[in-house]
C-alpha cells in the first residue's frame, strides 16, 4: 500500500509499505478519507529527522475490508466487511486506574502505534472493531472524517459546562470554533460571538448560526468589549488569547484553553482577576464518551462540516497542502485513494 510518511520537518515522502495484517482480534479498513489537524501541519514544519516514520493521520474514515479470525467471529459491534465506518482513534485497556475511576484519556495502558498498523495517511490500516463506528450511506467519506474534532470538541464542551442562558465567546474561528460554534447553539446558548482575523472564516461562522462576529485586531482586542461572557473558548494558540480571556469572563465565568502553546511557553494571567471573579480555567485535550454522539450529530446534519471541510488532496499532494495552505483554507481533508490528476 501507499503511505504518506514524516521523516523530517518539510520531508514528506509518498512510499510504499507492506499492508497491515489484522491480528485474530483485528479489523483491516480501506482508508477512504483522513482529515488533517493543526498537529500535522506543526508536526511537518517542526518534526525531527527520522529514520522509521509511522503513518500520521487520526481523523479517518473508510470502508472494512478483512477481520481477524476471533474478531470475524465475534460479531462485536455488528460489524461487516463492506461497513463504511468512521474510525475512533482511541483505545484504552479498561482495567488501569485511570480506566476504572472514569479518565480513560489517561489511560496508563494505551498500547503504542507502530508502522505495522498503517495509519490515516495510507491506504490501509489494522484497528480494534470498538473503534470503527457505523456511519449511513448518505454521510460522505469527507464528512465524515470530522467526527473526531466534533467528539473532542463535545468532551471539551461539557468540561466547560456550556448550558442554556450561556453567552459564549470563541476566540478564533477555524475548523474547531467553528464545531464549537454548533456545540454552544445546540446546548442553549444565549448568544454566541466567534473573533478572528481572518474575514471569510467568519462569513462561515455567520452562516453556520454566530450571533455575532468581531474581525479582531490581533493581539490587542480578540474580542470587541461588549459585554462578558459566561464562557470564552480561546482556540488559538497564542497566549495573549488566554490572557485576554480572563478580561473579558464574567463572574463565575469559565475559561476553555483549547487551543494552546507549546510546552514551556507561558501566559502572563493576572491571579487576582481570576480569584476575585471566581473564574475556572479549564483544559481539554481529546474525547472520551463522545464518539459516537459526535457521528450521530454530524448524520443528522444537527452539526454541519461541509462549510468547514474546504479541500480534499490525494496523498501525493499531501507535502504541498501541508506547505502551503489554499487562500481561505479552514480544513483539508486527503483522500488516500485518488491521485494527484484528481
Amino acid at each position: 500500500m501507499k503511505a504518506a510518511l514524516l521523516f523530517g520537518a518539510g520531508d514528506l515522502r509518498v512510499e510504499e509499505m507492506p499492508t497491515p495484517r489484522p491480528s485474530p482480534d483485528d479489523v483491516l479498513v480501506r482508508i477512504e478519507a483522513c482529515g488533517v489537524c493543526g498537529g500535522d501541519y506543526h508536526g511537518y514544519q517542526s518534526a525531527k529527522p527520522r529514520t522509521d516514520p509511522t503513518p500520521a493521520g487520526h481523523e479517518a474514515a473508510g470502508t472494512i475490508a478483512e477481520f481477524g479470525e476471533r474478531a470475524g467471529r465475534s460479531g462485536e459491534e455488528k460489524l461487516r466487511v463492506g461497513d463504511r465506518v468512521a474510525l475512533s482513534p482511541g483505545f484504552w485497556c479498561g482495567n488501569c486506574g485511570p480506566c476504572l475511576n472514569g479518565r480513560r484519556r489517561f489511560c496508563e495502558n494505551t498500547p503504542k502505534r507502530d508502522g505495522s498498523s498503517g495509519g490515516g495517511f495510507s491506504q490501509y490500516r489494522v484497528v480494534r472493531p470498538s473503534q470503527c463506528y457505523p456511519i449511513p450511506d448518505s454521510l460522505s467519506f469527507t464528512s465524515a472524517t470530522m467526527a473526531e474534532p466534533v467528539a473532542c470538541c463535545l468532551y471539551a464542551s461539557g468540561r466547560a459546562g456550556i448550558g442554556t442562558g450561556d453567552r459564549v465567546a470563541i476566540l478564533g474561528a477555524g475548523a474547531n470554533a467553528l464545531v464549537f460554534l454548533q456545540i454552544a447553539l445546540i446546548r442553549g446558548a444565549k448568544s454566541v460571538v466567534v473573533a478572528d482575523t481572518i474575514e471569510s472564516r467568519l462569513s462561515v461562522a455567520k452562516s453556520l448560526g454566530a450571533t455575532r462576529t468581531v474581525k479582531a485586531e490581533y493581539p490587542d482586542q480578540p474580542v470587541d468589549g461588549d459585554g462578558e461572557y459566561d464562557v470564552i473558548i480561546v482556540t488559538r494558540g497564542s497566549p495573549v488569547f488566554t490572557e485576554t480571556a480572563v478580561q473579558y469572563c464574567a463572574p463565575r465565568g469559565r475559561i476553555l484553553c483549547y487551543g494552546v502553546s507549546p510546552a514551556g511557553v507561558g501566559a502572563s494571567i493576572e491571579t487576582h482577576e481570576v480569584w476575585r471573579k471566581e473564574i475556572s480555567l479549564i483544559g481539554s485535550r481529546s474525547f472520551d464518551g463522545t464518539y459516537g454522539e459526535a457521528v450521530d450529530l454530524i448524520s443528522a446534519g444537527r452539526i454541519r462540516v461541509d462549510a468547514i471541510v474546504t479541500s480534499t488532496v490525494p496523498l501525493d499532494g499531501l507535502a504541498s497542502a501541508l506547505a502551503d495552505p489554499p487562500d481561505g483554507h479552514i480544513k483539508a481533508v486527503t483522500l488516500p485513494g485518488a491521485t494527484q490528476e484528481t
